[in-house]
């Protein structure tokens, strides 16, 4: 199996391409496919294995497809190390070049509103800091 095989957008496929991944694996063989038809998916896998890939390619794909102006995707991870990974990953499969956010610290917020259509990425205590200053109307 390849990634071709999974019906990715062309950019999101260039990325993967970019990144040097040719062939998924087992991780994500198994788990994107699943994800793509709406299921959750619960995986566990060694580091190194592509687990970062396995989710971060079916959320992108979902958010090629939804054209509207919100945050479709807030991707929460515990250490700061791990949420610049995912980041940069995500950057790196499908949006190179496009602006989006990464929520650090409180007084950010701005950043994420005015990108409201991309991306978000957080840990947990500066979510819910920055969802607390929210206004929800």
């Amino acid at each position: 199996m390849n990634f071709d095989e999974f019906h990715l957008d062309s950019e999101i496929l260039s990325g993967v391409k970019r990144k040097g991944f040719s062939e998924p694996t087992p991780i994500q063989h198994q788990s994107i496919p699943e994800a793509l038809n709406g299921h959750d998916v619960l995986g566990l896998a060694q580091t190194g294995t592509g687990k970062t890939a396995a989710f971060l390619l079916p959320v992108i794909q979902k958010i090629h497809k939804d054209k509207s102006r919100h945050i479709k995707s807030l991707v929460v991870v515990p250490t700061r190390e791990l949420a610049e990974q995912v980041y940069q990953d995500a950057l790196e499969f499908a949006f190179p070049g496009k602006p989006s956010s990464y929520i650090s610290n409180i007084w950010r917020r701005k950043q994420v509103s005015s990108n409201s259509s991309s991306p978000a990425g957080s840990r947990p205590g500066n979510r819910l800091s920055w969802q607390a200053t929210r206004s929800y109307a």
